[in-house]
This record gives structure tokens, sequence and C-alpha cells, in this order.
């Protein structure tokens, strides 16, 4: 990243002046500011990417992405349209909880929890403008309560 002193705005520096620099701390202010945005936006990227590469190599619900159930639900409810998601639960409904909660018959109730509470999230109709959205919902809800608690 190139400062130059030129950039300098400072009054003294507009009058003919000499400058003490005040003009060049804001702007590396400034530039180290973005920089380290564009650092943090990076570091995002690729914990995103190996998350993604966790996932698809064989992750499943113990990476938190959960895994693909007979209904085909696959990587996280974040990253998904919520298109998908009201397809997936639809469809996954007829063949059981889990299933419509995009999770492999042998998953925990404590992971059902949190894949319920993402899903109810994304495909609740007071948040998204999809019709089948509160079918979704519905058949969601169900599908969590008629799972058996511990």
């Amino acid at each position: 990243v190139c400062v130059c002193v030129c950039v300098c705005v400072c009054a003294r520096r507009r009058r003919g002046g000499g400058c003490e620099g005040g003009g060049v701390r804001v702007r590396l202010g400034a530039v180290q500011n973005r920089v380290r945005r564009e650092g943090q936006q990076q570091q995002r990227q690729r914990l995103q990417e190996r998350a993604t590469e966790a996932h698809t190599a064989g992750g499943g619900a113990a990476s938190g992405g959960g895994a693909a159930g007979e209904c085909g639900m696959v990587g996280s409810v974040a990253d998904a349209p919520v298109e998908a998601l009201i397809s997936t639960v639809l469809s996954g409904a007829p063949l059981g909880p889990r299933a419509c909660l995009g999770m492999p018959p042998e998953a925990s109730h404590e992971a059902c929890r949190k894949r319920y509470l993402a899903l109810a999230l994304r495909v609740h109709p007071d948040k998204t403008s999809e019709p089948r959205a509160q079918e979704a919902f519905k058949a969601l809800e169900a599908a969590f309560r008629s799972i058996p608690v511990p």
C-alpha cells in the first residue's frame, strides 16, 4: 500500500507552511483500517472454504454442517437458499422427523434441536416471502416435536 506525503490535508500545508504530518497520520489510519477489514474478509473466506472442504470430505453433523439425510440436505442451513430448504423440509416430512430436519437417523436430540432452530429461523413465514413457508414451518415444528427427548 503506497502512502504519499502529498496527500496531507492539514491547514498549514494548504497555506504553504510546513506540515507536521497530521494529514499523513489520518491517511495512514484510514489505510490501516482498510487493510485490517480486507484481512478480516480474507480470513472469513478461508474459514468458510475450510468448513466447506471438511463437510464435503465427510465431516457431516460432527462438523456442524449436518449430514446428507434421505431427503438430500447438504451443507449448512445458513448457506442454502430458502427455496431449497423449504423443498427439503416438505419432501422429508413423509420420511420421518429426522429426515424432515435433514439429519441422519442416528443423530442426537441435541443435534436435531440445533438444526431445528437454524431451519426455523430461515423458513419462518415472517422472515421469508416464499409461498410455501408456512406449510414448511408447520411440518418442521411437528417433526421436531415428534423426536423423543432422551
